[in-house]
């Protein structure tokens, strides 16, 4: 999925960032091994795996702006797809392991490098049983006429499963390169909630909001707003489920403010024991792409 969304002369730069990407997770396992092998809690047979893919398009619009990041010259409203790809299976008794892949393509109709066209990350988490966890990632999100920005993120969770649903709160950093030519969200620190709700058998709900505060165009004062809503409906003994999805994004620097809103629809499959114990990953991309409009 992620090569298909760049192009085939990156491709062993795309191999190298994968690596890199397993090293970070190697790290994050054994921190989180060193951290919590104290008091394990079972959470895993050994031979549970669990698998989840997704496919959806969508529409994205442009909103409100400010300052030097005037929507003048840029697609207002776009259609938009994308892809993502889960793998979670059990390390002994007390972990959970996941590797995520996702990737966008914006289908713009006049291109202008302050948008994003295509954007992608593959993400590792680690979690205990305990509910405490690691992750981090690494991706790039393109623009039009300017080299792809490259992005890592690295960060602790905690998930906190409840009578009908669970709670998801993330926090980490997350840099991706600045060279003069973008402009895009670095050097940040952010946070995020994630809770979502089981509404029936075969209806849930989902919602998030996060923070990212850094620097955008040489402002370390800047920050990148996110919030959303989705639910999920599962036919009855099938692993098919179909969703539908609203995701905001709000900007704020000395240069200019804007915000940005997608809505989208697809469907899921999920194979395994532990399909239903899927990670929620950001897509960090989207966040650090947005920067680039205070240019």
């Amino acid at each position: 999925m992620v090569i298909y969304l760049i192009s085939k002369k990156r491709g062993m730069r795309v191999m190298k960032k994968i690596l890199l990407v397993t090293t970070i997770l190697g790290a994050a396992g054994m921190f989180s091994s060193a951290a919590f092998a104290a008091d394990p809690a079972p959470v895993a047979e050994e031979s549970q795996v669990g698998f989840t893919a997704d496919i959806w398009g969508g529409y994205y619009f442009l909103g409100g702006s400010g300052g030097d990041a005037d929507d003048s010259g840029l697609d207002e409203d776009f259609p938009t797809m994308g892809a993502d790809a889960s793998v979670i299976f059990g390390a002994g008794e007390s972990f959970l392991l996941q590797l995520t892949a996702q990737g966008a393509l914006n289908f713009l109709g006049s291109a202008d490098d302050d948008q994003m066209e295509s954007g992608w990350q593959i993400a590792g988490h680690a979690v205990h049983g305990s509910g405490f966890g690691v992750f981090a990632g690494y991706g790039e999100a393109e623009f039009d006429d300017e080299d792809p920005t490259d992005l890592w993120f690295v960060g602790a969770e905690y998930l906190h499963a409840f009578g009908g649903g669970d709670f998801l709160l993330q926090a980490g950093y997350l840099d991706s390169d600045n060279d003069g030519t973008v402009y895009t969200l670095n050097d940040a620190g952010f946070v995020r909630i994630a809770p979502s709700f089981n509404i029936s058998d075969s209806l849930s709900m989902g919602l998030h909001g996060g923070l990212a505060y850094g620097t955008m165009d040489s402002d370390n004062n800047s920050f990148v707003g996110s919030w959303g809503a989705s639910i999920d409906y599962t036919f009855d003994s099938s692993p098919i489920t179909l969703f539908a999805a609203y995701d905001g994004l709000y900007m704020d620097g000395d240069d200019g403010t804007a915000d940005e809103h997608q809505i989208k629809a697809g469907i899921e499959i999920s194979l395994g024991g532990l399909a239903d114990r899927e990670i929620d990953t950001p897509e960090i991309f989207r966040w650090v792409a947005i920067g680039q409009r205070s240019d």
